[in-house]
């Protein structure tokens, strides 16, 4: 019996640090928008080395579906992002959104601070008319849909037919990437 105490003794932090640095009960809210922010002080690094990490992250480890760097400078970097969550698996089904974000950094020596900000979600549908109305040569006559990150993550406002609480499993989803994201972060400019 004793052991089994002390292995949960040992491994309960790994548990609660595999939870993630965000959870679905505590969605900041910064000016009526949901934004994720963290903040890495006293780093052994310049701005000009946390910059080279971050971009090298940025173009080849984030793995998102879709990305474009919209700003590099000495000081910030943005990406606007979207990546594909899955939310609910079934038998016959698997069920998808996909979230649109802005990935931004701001550093200086010593310290950076990363955000996810600017985030919408979109059903595939939506998704793939937004993308086929980039394409050359063609016309979209109707608009894709987009659920505010308020609207899903706080408002739980979303509602379809043969998902019970898919703002609910959404929300699960995002906060896994978004915690997965910072924690690669982490690790990129840490090591």
């Amino acid at each position: 019996m004793k052991s089994k105490w002390l292995l949960f003794a040992l491994f309960f932090p790994c548990l609660l640090a595999a939870q993630g640095h965000f959870t679905a009960d505590s969605i900041p809210m910064q000016d009526g928008q949901v934004r994720f922010s963290t903040e890495f002080n006293d780093l052994p690094l310049t701005a000009d080395d946390i910059r080279k990490r971050v971009t090298m992250y940025v173009s080849t480890r984030l793995n998102a579906h879709d990305g474009r760097m919209v700003a590099n400078n000495d000081t910030s970097l943005v990406c606007a992002t979207v990546d594909s969550l899955v939310y609910k698996k079934q038998a016959l089904a698997v069920y998808i959104t996909y979230m649109r974000y802005n990935l931004a950094f701001d550093y200086a020596d010593g310290y950076c601070r990363v955000t996810v900000r600017d985030l919408d979600f979109m059903d595939k549908e939506d998704y793939d008319m937004l993308v086929g109305q980039r394409q050359p040569g063609t016309r979209g006559s109707m608009t894709p849909t987009a659920y505010s990150a308020k609207e899903i993550m706080v408002d739980k406002a979303y509602k379809t037919l043969f998902v019970k609480d898919a703002s609910a499993l959404m929300t699960e989803a995002a906060l896994t990437r978004i915690n997965q994201v910072m924690a690669e972060v982490k690790t990129v400019i840490s090591d």
